[in-house]
């Protein structure tokens, strides 16, 4: 996941805003406390929220400046700002530079009145139960309850999502980004469908299956590299490796944690991927190829070129959508059919995919809101049903209609060209990350209309692989994080580093006895116990 999240983040581009306002912001206030909330919770709020203009200061990375700088340039927000009459004044740091414009701005204790952490990283040393502790953070589990019915009603029917919005303490610190259920695995292996048809074959299934494939596309089709591996010898979410039921890094069985690479499994999967490399079914090139989201964004020049038959990639460029984007010229039999991650034996069940949850990045409400009530009122609208809606689509009648009581894009976005595609459109005119229930299926109807229904099918395919053993989202204390940060960059470069010799065969295979007790000697179990208390907290959330 942490390799996810750096790719991604790599993707963002961001703009610096800031300028002074007036209204709700000011430096830290304890006068904001949750004891002067009053004691009768709310059925509704209703609109607009208050009389008279009111500004909040809200501090957020831009996941969306190819289409705009600044969130506010949005008709979703737009939109919401018209419902609700409170006005957001969006502060977005310098892409690549978040950690340090949060450190800066946490010293300078001038904190605006919101602050939206990136999925997969909590910007407050310590994590979100210090930063209640030492007065930046409000706790907000009082203030849900009474002003928040429509974020309280979701964390109510749902124990799943309740379990992931709150901190291993009990505290609800924020108003997370939730998802209308939990999202299918988008991305996962391929396989070129054109190449199998021509060698005579079915779809792959087991690992004898890959083998006899990659094969066919080496000796009959002499493609160059057959299949494709990240630069670590791995794939991200452990597609090939599970065949063994172990993960490439911390996994779980039934409650126990244990670590990958420490496995005897482990050996058995690189002394297959050391035979298949010399065999010539693996990239010669693998462990040279560091392009930021080469794991999991599809290698396009590749593909195109005939290079490859077997790869992972995302949903949105499977079946015939290489031919669609311009990326593959005369080649109109092109096909990238998906398929699950290989198995001993056909009825094996795997136990590991990509981790969808229904729960993201949390918004925080700070100290420093002279207004936390109004605050807590204006985010808890973006999970009512209206709220929603312009979140996930933008203006009602402009950019989305109901039919059936269903939001659907109109034409403006679904028959937007020119330099504004369908794709761009959606994030021109809608959010895509933040609080709210978020709507995935959204970016469904654009691929219906353009003829990529077909891509919507890889997700079903991947989702049949389960997430038995995959760790989830635990939290480390502050004395955690820090000793295990201590810990396991160094294992990390050193198992990326042999787990790359063992496949290519500049380390021999009957070394990986001393590459376990190495692994052990730079404190893996210290780790390991770290990792089991975290979770063990984690199960008896509440």
């Amino acid at each position: 996941m942490i390799r996810k999240k750096t790719m991604l983040g790599l993707l963002l581009s961001f703009s610096i805003i800031m300028s002074m306002t007036t209204g709700c912001s000011s430096s830290k206030n304890t006068s904001a406390d949750t004891e002067n909330v009053s004691q009768t919770a709310v059925t509704e709020n209703s609109l607009p929220l208050t009389d008279k203009p009111v500004t909040l200061k809200y501090w957020v990375t831009n996941a969306s400046s190819e289409q705009i700088k600044n969130y506010n340039e949005t008709l979703s927000m737009q939109e919401i700002e018209r419902k609700t009459g409170v006005h957001i004044e969006f502060i977005h740091p310098t892409a690549g530079q978040e950690q340090q414009a949060f450190n800066l701005m946490l010293a300078s204790d001038d904190m605006p009145d919101i602050i939206q952490e990136r999925e997969g990283t909590i910007y407050y040393p310590g994590g979100p139960d210090k930063a209640i502790a030492d007065g930046v953070y409000l706790k907000l589990n009082d203030l849900i309850e009474k002003y928040a019915p429509n974020y309280s009603k979701l964390m109510s029917k749902n124990p799943t999502v309740a379990k992931l919005t709150v901190t291993d303490s009990g505290n609800r610190w924020a108003f997370f980004h939730l998802t209308d259920g939990a999202e299918p695995a988008w991305t996962g292996f391929v396989v070129r469908k054109d190449m199998l048809d021509k060698v005579g074959l079915k779809t792959p299934v087991t690992l004898d299956d890959w083998h006899e494939v990659l094969t066919a596309f080496k000796t009959k089709l002499n493609v160059e590299a057959p299949l494709l591996l990240p630069n670590t010898g791995v794939p991200l979410f452990n597609q090939i490796l599970s065949a063994w039921d172990i993960g490439g890094s911390f996994y779980q069985v039934n409650g126990k944690v244990k670590y990958g690479p420490c496995q005897p499994e482990y050996k058995e999967y690189l002394t297959l991927m050391n035979q298949w490399y010399k065999e010539g079914l693996i990239d010669k090139d693998f462990m040279g190829r560091t392009d930021a989201g080469f794991e999991i964004m599809a290698p396009a020049n590749l593909a195109a070129s005939n290079k490859t038959g077997m790869f992972s990639t995302l949903w949105g460029l499977t079946a015939n959508a290489y031919i669609i984007y311009g990326n593959v010229k005369d080649n109109p039999d092109f096909y990238l059919e998906a398929i699950q991650a290989p198995k001993k034996t056909p009825d094996q069940k795997i136990k590991f995919n990509y981790p969808s949850y229904e729960v993201r990045e949390g918004t925080a409400i700070t100290k420093s809101c002279k207004n936390p009530i109004l605050a807590v009122k204006w985010l808890d609208y973006l999970y009512t049903e209206e709220g929603s809606n312009i979140v996930n689509y933008g203006k009602e009648n402009d950019t989305f209609i109901l039919k059936d009581g269903k939001p659907v894009w109109t034409d403006k976005v679904l028959k937007a060209s020119g330099d504004l595609t369908p794709n761009a459109a959606m994030h021109k005119y809608a959010r895509w990350d933040g609080p709210g229930v978020v709507d995935y299926k959204r970016m469904w109807q654009v691929y219906n209309a353009s003829g990529q229904s077909a891509s919507l099918e890889a997700c079903n395919v991947w989702a049949k692989d389960g997430i038995d053993y995959v760790m989830p989202p635990v939290t480390l204390t502050s004395d955690e994080s820090s000793e295990f940060s201590n810990i396991m960059p160094d294992i990390t470069t050193y198992v990326n580093e042999m787990t790359v010799k063992f496949i290519i065969g500049t380390e021999p295979l009957s070394k990986f006895d001393d590459f376990v007790k190495q692994i052990n000697n730079m404190r893996i179990e210290e780790a390991i116990k770290i990792q089991q208390t975290a979770l063990d907290r984690f199960n008896n959330r509440k």
